[in-house]
């Protein structure tokens, strides 16, 4: 949006009409302003990733920020930072996942590399976040995160680096806030066996946790983000075992806060040892004995122990429970880092991102809060540097005419903390270095030696106010020596070497690095002032290696509600970063410069052949300018450099670009008429040399094929046409993948349309007067295409293996089933021995009847084969047997019809032969229908066994039959069926 008029007033009431339609996002010249909208918008999909990621739009967003960012990178190799500025609450931390998460999607890392860097955050807003008064989920430490690049711009790795956590949080709260969140996350989430093995209590119950009413957040599971926790550490590759160690910290130091003193009448104190005691030193690994004395006694360098009053306990205590958190926050960092080591040998360029604390204020501001102001203050100075300062001594070192913009600096205040040796952390290390210093010697001291300073006013009660850039901030003195001193007392530095666990012997071998020996009285004596001054310095000459890209984060309201928007509080945070001034100073000025070889050497092409200009870059600049009739208006000429206004370069590369595609229409041509015979000769001659080759091969093949036995034949012609079928599915899948990536293409253009036509797409309405944002289609979208095309190859090949597998799977499912087949063929040759032996011994019990008593009309029995004999056999034996009633299912009893027999006498045995004859049929037909059953090996099984109960019933009616003929005086017969009745009794049935 271009502004009529450029105020304060002008900028808000944008600012407010946007943020009315969900139009976070503003851009302010180089700046990002985001205004924290305190509610989820669909402005992070994967269509706007995808949108963004292919520059199809070009509308301000974090996306377009990170863009700009990498396409810097990758064009000139210079590494770059991006810096999210703003006070606690402006959303910082979640503007910062969004760049990160757009970051890791842009450059096509690998799912693995994403998901732990997304992982990786959220352990470490766990332990490093807290509720505050001014934000539910506010940063107690600044992070720096490095993502490493490849030559071909991928990511390889990725570090972390911390800055100062507020571990005064860790046994200190104000009524309201919280402490980190990981206490209350364990406390909630962990399991009944946890619980049990960590001796967990709820929040309230801990003297650390309870100082404060505040024990949920509303809209906040904590046992839902301890799970959430769990996967994360095991995503970046901390084991359960480590976890474990890990979570007995955390409950140490919510133990630590419970163990008790009591103070004798001399005003040494000893440890009450309950069980608070007995649990910390179960969870350190340590002796009670040990842990005691350690929070009890100091002893000195002629090694004496001394009894420690009251409130050095205490101070030893919370020593101890401070130092435990802040050693497993930095070895979580360290293990984080090692996840992301692996590629760091192939970096060739670094970008960064910046989420430091925002500026603080509280009900009582301490040592902490100045310490996060004063970072605050430095990295102020840094924005004011790269958009302001160094523009303008840029304009006056080059000689060049413009409006200086004027603004209110910093660095009055940075002289009053930074300044040698009078400077605020110079007196406060040498105040904290004296034995009798107390923070009253040390108030007064401040204002004897800081009153001069416009930025310093004293109050009373050992109080003092600073001025910041953002406002003034009365600080309370109490504290501020202990702090700075930091200081952990020799037996507990011994406490730690003695325990046995994992953790606390890092910690141990850290102390031993730092101090030397473990022996040596308060060898953790540091001035944490003056370190964390130089850390910041640190961090700041790495930012000044890179090019800088800022996002401004607003706070809306004071309340933390969505669409409320307190134009005071806005208003104060555009004034605090000189928001109007750097729209001035990049709208107003010349936000372009060029060295003169530079824009020689870039434009060269626009002059053409000129033989009356000297080779002098600025000569040739300035014919250049002319020549296309730049206005004067538009650009200056320096000393070194040459100065444009916002746009003019964009307008000469779109001539340069012009000229080029001239260029190539001209070399096309001539290569055309040059090319053109060659490549026809060449044609003729390749379409010659394939057909004498085809021919070739033809007879080769042919004659191979008159050799090949028919069979072989079949096989080969199935297997060539196999392989065009697969051909034509490979042709198919190819042209639905391309299909599929034209689709996604029409349907990002139709988005960007549609947020071109009408911003709804981010739920909101074009004010009247609002030019359409425009729809860029990159010169990077082929490559994004061909990427996508060999990734597309890819999976076409992975498609084929799994054929190929799919295929192998099929010929061995064949083999199986021809090896059932075989046992099947196996099975009936043994039925038929069964049946032939049953057949004969049927025959020779009948043949024995008909011999001792001839019937009235001879009857000839049918003995029908084997069932699984010739056809023809069966045939006969079917026309012998065969009825017009239905068959009956094999295994059930036929009804019997005595009056059917001439000869009543030998009904019996007739009867019987009729049922042999019908079973056998039955049993013929069942046993070919298994080839077409779906689970033939079960269907066998079940036959078996019905041919096993039949036979054992058939067996018993044969016995019943012989005694039936006994009754009826057959006795020539008995003799002759006991003769026979012996014999099969004998044989194995």
């Amino acid at each position: 949006m271009q502004l009529n008029f450029l105020n304060e007033p002008s900028v808000l009431h944008n600012l407010q009409y946007r943020y009315s339609k969900d139009l976070i996002y503003c851009k302010a010249g180089p700046l990002l302003i985001s205004v924290n909208p305190l509610k989820d918008l669909h402005i992070y999909e994967d269509d706007i990733l995808t949108a963004y990621r292919l520059k199809l739009v070009d509308i301000p967003h974090v996306y377009a920020t990170v863009n700009t960012a990498y396409t810097e990178m990758r064009k000139d190799g210079q590494n770059q930072s991006i810096i999210l500025c703003g006070e606690s609450g402006a959303g910082k931390t979640e503007t910062a996942k969004h760049v990160i998460e757009y970051l890791t999607f842009l450059t096509g890392g690998d799912t693995g590399m994403r998901r732990k860097i997304n992982h990786s955050s959220f352990i470490l807003e766990a332990f490093g976040k807290a509720q505050t008064s001014m934000n539910d989920n506010a940063s107690r430490y600044g992070k720096l995160t490095e993502f490493h690049f490849t030559l071909t711009g991928k990511i390889c790795c990725s570090r972390v680096q911390t800055f100062f956590l507020e571990k005064s949080r860790v046994v200190q709260l104000c009524n309201g806030e919280r402490s980190f969140h990981i206490f209350y996350q364990l406390c909630a989430g962990a399991t009944e066996s946890m619980k049990a093995r960590l001796n967990l209590k709820a929040p309230s119950f801990y003297k650390y946790l309870n100082k404060s009413e505040s024990m949920i957040i509303p809209g906040v599971d904590d046992e839902q983000r301890f799970h959430s926790l769990v996967e994360a550490l095991e995503t970046v590759g901390i084991c359960k075992e480590d976890q474990e160690h890990v979570f007995a910290m955390v409950a140490a130091v919510l133990w630590l806060g419970n163990i008790i003193f009591s103070e004798g009448s001399n005003g040494q104190v000893e440890v009450v040892a309950d069980d608070a005691v007995s649990t910390v030193s179960r969870l350190l690994e340590c002796s009670t004995f040990d842990l005691i004395t350690s929070l009890c006694a100091q002893t000195t360098l002629a090694e004496r122990e001394n009894k420690l009053t009251f409130q050095q306990a205490t101070a030893s205590r919370d020593a101890l429970a401070s130092y435990i958190y802040v050693s497993l926050f930095e070895w979580l960092v360290e293990e984080i880092n090692k996840s992301f080591e692996a590629g760091k040998g192939h970096s060739v360029s670094t970008i960064s991102v910046l989420d430091i604390f925002g500026f603080d204020t509280s009900s009582k501001n301490s040592f902490e809060q100045l310490c996060i102001n004063y970072a605050n203050e430095r990295l102020q100075q840094h924005y004011y540097r790269h958009l302001l300062k160094l523009v303008q001594e840029e304009f006056e070192l080059d000689g060049i005419d413009f409006s200086k913009v004027h603004f209110q600096d910093n660095q009055d205040c940075l002289g009053l903390f930074e300044k040698i040796p009078r400077g605020f952390f110079s007196l406060l290390d040498e105040e904290s270095n004296l034995a009798k210093a107390s923070d009253m010697t040390f108030a007064n001291k401040l204002k004897q030696y800081l009153s001069g300073n416009s930025c310093y006013k004293s109050e009373q009660g050992g109080k003092f106010t600073i001025r910041h850039y953002a406002g003034e901030v009365t600080y309370d003195m109490d504290g501020f020596l202990t702090k700075n001193k930091d200081s952990l007392h020799s037996n507990s530095v011994q406490l730690l070497a003695s325990c046995s666990g994992h953790l606390p012997q890092c910690f141990n071998s850290k102390l031993l690095q730092q101090c030397g020996s473990s022996g040596k009285s308060n060898c953790l004596n540091r001035n944490m002032g003056t370190e964390f001054k130089g850390r910041i310095f640190k961090l700041i000459q790495q930012l000044e290696s890179s090019t800088p890209h800022f996002i401004v984060c607003v706070r809306p309201n004071s309340k933390q509600l969505p669409d409320m928007f307190e134009k005071e509080l806005v208003s104060k945070q555009l004034r605090c970063f000189g928001i109007v001034e750097v729209v001035k100073m990049h709208g107003y000025g010349y936000p372009t410069r060029m060295t003169h070889q530079e824009f020689a050497s870039r434009f060269r092409i626009l002059l053409g052949d000129t033989d009356n200009i000297s080779e002098d870059p600025l000569s040739i600049a300035s014919a250049i300018l002319q020549r296309h009739r730049i206005p004067p208006t538009s650009y200056q000429v320096g000393n070194t450099r040459l100065f444009f206004r916002t746009g003019q370069i964009d307008q000469l590369e779109v001539l340069k670009n012009k000229a080029l595609e001239g260029a190539l229409d001209v070399q096309k041509l001539s290569q055309k008429q040059y090319r053109c015979p060659q490549f026809e000769a060449m044609k003729t001659g390749v379409i010659t040399l394939q057909s004498f080759i085809r021919g070739e091969n033809s007879r080769r093949e042919y004659s191979v094929l008159k050799k090949l036995p028919s069979k072989e034949l079949l096989s080969l012609r199935t297997l060539q046409r196999s392989q065009k079928t697969v051909i034509q599915l490979q042709s198919a899948i190819r042209g639905w993948l391309a299909r599929q990536q034209f689709s996604r293409m029409q349907s990002a253009n139709r988005f960007s349309n549609k947020m071109a036509n009408s911003p709804k797409t981010f739920g909101t309405e074009t004010p009247k007067g609002l030019p359409e944002e425009n729809i860029v289609m990159s010169p990077s979208n082929m490559e994004d295409i061909r990427v996508q095309l060999v990734k597309a190859e890819a999976t076409l090949g992975q498609k084929e293996q799994e054929n190929a597998a799919l295929q192998l799977q099929l010929q061995q499912l064949q083999s199986k089933w021809s090896a059932h087949e075989e046992k099947m063929r196996i099975m009936e040759d043994a039925w038929q021995q069964q049946m032939k032996s049953l057949q004969t011994s049927l025959a020779a019990a009948k043949n024995s009847l008909a011999a001792d008593n001839p019937p009235a009309e001879p009857r000839r029995f049918m003995v029908s084969p084997s069932p699984f004999s010739d056809s023809e056999d069966a045939m006969s034996m079917g026309n012998q047997t065969g009825t017009s009633s239905p068959r009956p299912r094999f295994g059930s009893i036929p009804e019997s019809h005595p009056g059917q027999e001439s000869n009543g006498k030998s009904a019996p045995l007739g009867h019987l032969a009729k049922e042999f004859e019908q079973r056998k049929q039955i049993l013929d037909d069942e046993a070919k229908s298994l080839g077409s059953h779906h689970y033939p090996e079960q269907q066998l099984r079940q036959l078996k066994l019905r041919f096993a109960q039949w036979k054992r019933d058939f067996k018993v009616r044969l016995r019943e039959a012989k005694a039936k003929l006994r009754k009826q005086g057959h006795a020539d017969m008995e003799r002759s069926h006991r003769k026979w009745w012996g014999k099969k009794h004998r044989k194995p049935t």
